[in-house]
């Protein structure tokens, strides 16, 4: 008996030590509050000619006869990552995300590449970097993977790791694109996806962007849409993400 109780009390000091050292992962609210924000949008591109979505689907989808779809997803996965960006001469924060179709509402292209089901991983222009300075990323390289930011680069184009933003870094908000919409494991949103094959005479990678975000939980993002959290939006971003909305959901 005594034998049985001490065995017991043994499992139940390693699951407590177990606990212990694990660290809950940021919740969404939580990772609004970090400070930092948009402070390059070089990756944002825009056709001043194109005012409303219909002139978005005609010149950028159906004219270039890309594969696209107009989805419901669940976000599955959020993932933050350092990234060695194109082409391999410096670093990057981006975000990877998982989703999951859940209804196909229209769909075109040559491909037919997009089912209801299927699992999508796209990267978008954000994510958090350790402190602002560049000591703090050389600091924040040796300590978690041993390397020097050159070594790091020469892992290659596209080469990541994984950030934990429960670590005492003094992670940043850094994004490099007006208009993005964060996603949260969970919650469900409208999405544009456009795929095509990036690097097609080298890398051959099939690629998926989202043009168009909009979440279902409306209330969720309210704060986030106005530019609280250090994500930026124009207003014809906003007016396109409406009426991309409308197109789609208000029928």
């Amino acid at each position: 008996m005594r034998k049985k109780f001490l065995a017991v009390f043994a499992l139940l000091l390693l699951l407590l030590c177990a606990c212990a050292q694990t660290k809950k992962e940021l919740t969404f609210e939580e990772k609004m509050k970090l400070p930092g924000g948009t402070s390059d949008t070089s990756c944002t591109i825009r056709d001043p000619s194109i005012k409303t979505f219909a002139d978005y689907e005609q010149k950028s989808l159906i004219e270039p006869n890309a594969d696209f779809a107009v989805a419901l997803v669940r976000c599955d996965d959020v993932t933050h990552y350092i990234f060695n960006r194109w082409p391999g001469t410096s670093i990057t924060f981006k975000t990877g995300n998982t989703v999951t179709i859940t209804k196909l509402i229209k769909t075109g292209g040559p491909g037919n590449l997009f089912e209801e089901n299927m699992q999508i991983e796209f990267m978008q222009q954000y994510g958090y970097r350790p402190g602002e300075d560049s000591e703090s990323l050389k600091d924040y390289l040796d300590q978690e993977l041993g390397l020097t930011s050159k070594e790091f680069l020469a892992k290659g184009v596209g080469f990541r790791h994984p950030v934990d933003l429960t670590q005492d870094y003094d992670y940043h908000l850094f994004s490099t694109s007006s208009g993005t919409v964060p996603l949260d494991e969970g919650e469900e949103y409208l999405i544009l996806f456009k795929t095509e094959i990036a690097f097609p005479s080298t890398y051959k990678i099939r690629e998926y962007y989202t043009p168009f975000i909009c979440p279902l939980n409306t209330s969720k993002y309210q704060a986030v849409l106005q530019g609280a959290y250090g994500f930026s939006y124009d207003d014809d971003k906003l007016t396109m993400m409406k009426d991309f909305w409308n197109t789609f959901m208000e029928k």
